[in-house]
């Protein structure tokens, strides 16, 4: 196995054994390491809402707009 499954290499041994193909097998690790590696980005693109809306808005404002729609 891959050194990033050998933490897991029980539970994907068991279920190999059972007759699961190996992407049944790996897919809660795959997902974990999908989830660990998307948090960052995904923490930097609400950062950037966060900060980039209101300006939006307040060009909105100023412009005479209806920061409504």
């Amino acid at each position: 196995l891959p050194p990033p499954l050998a933490p897991d290499r029980a539970v994907i041994e068991y279920l190999l054994a059972l007759g699961a193909n190996r992407h049944e097998a790996t897919d809660a690790v795959v997902r974990r390491a999908l989830k660990v590696s998307m948090t960052p980005l995904l923490n930097q693109m609400s950062v950037m809402g966060v900060v980039s809306i209101p300006g939006m808005m307040t060009g909105q404002i100023l412009a005479g707009g209806d920061p409504a729609q």
